[in-house]
């Protein structure tokens, strides 16, 4: 396949609505729930659809949020969906497919981060313009500067954060051991006298 046709373009959810599909393209939509999805045209090669809020987290907050680090960053992007995402998009390459369009609310978080993924993974020129689908990209670093670095670190690395999750795990599972056995446990010790 001719690289300089192959092509990663990051819009907002309005203009992907609007977007009449480009041959042999593909859309990765992404949405904060299934209630705020993406109404698109009829004709994509391949939709992929991805459900995660347009936030962040790193190291610090995960350990401050400890074992409830589970609900507080429930909507956010995780290993498993970087994992998903990647193996998609490197399916969807594997087939010949020449244009990524990526779609986020705004177009500039979460989709950047995924362009930016591909563009440096895979060599696929990138814009942040639909009328760039007809015509030459000329890169722009500054495309990027609102990308998602979530986002971008997990397509990466998609386990990046396992180790801090781990411990985080361990420490709740060696502190639970010091603690009674729950709600039961505590009633029964209650009732008995023993501790």
């Amino acid at each position: 396949m001719n690289t300089l046709n192959r092509k990663v373009i990051f819009i907002n959810k309005h203009q992907a609505e609007i977007l009449e599909p480009p041959d042999n393209a593909v859309i990765i939509s992404i949405n904060d729930s299934r209630e705020t999805e993406s109404d698109l045209k009829d004709g994509w090669s391949r939709v992929l659809r991805y459900y995660f809020i347009d936030g962040t987290y790193n190291e610090d907050s995960l350990r401050f949020a400890g074992i409830n680090y589970k609900y507080i960053y429930s909507a956010y992007f995780d290993a498993d969906t970087a994992h998903t995402m990647r193996s998609d998009i490197a399916e969807c390459i594997d087939k010949g497919t020449s244009i990524f369009v990526i779609h986020c609310h705004a177009g500039r978080s979460r989709s950047a981060a995924i362009a930016k993924y591909i563009h440096e993974t895979y060599g696929y020129a990138v814009g942040n313009d639909v009328s760039q689908l007809e015509s030459l990209v000329s890169f722009d670093s500054q495309l990027f500067d609102q990308a998602n670095p979530l986002v971008y670190k997990l397509l990466q690395q998609p386990d990046y954060y396992a180790p801090v999750l781990f411990d985080i795990e361990t420490t709740k599972l060696n502190s639970s051991e010091d603690q009674p056995k729950g709600l039961i446990h505590r009633l029964i010790s209650i009732l008995t006298g023993n501790k």
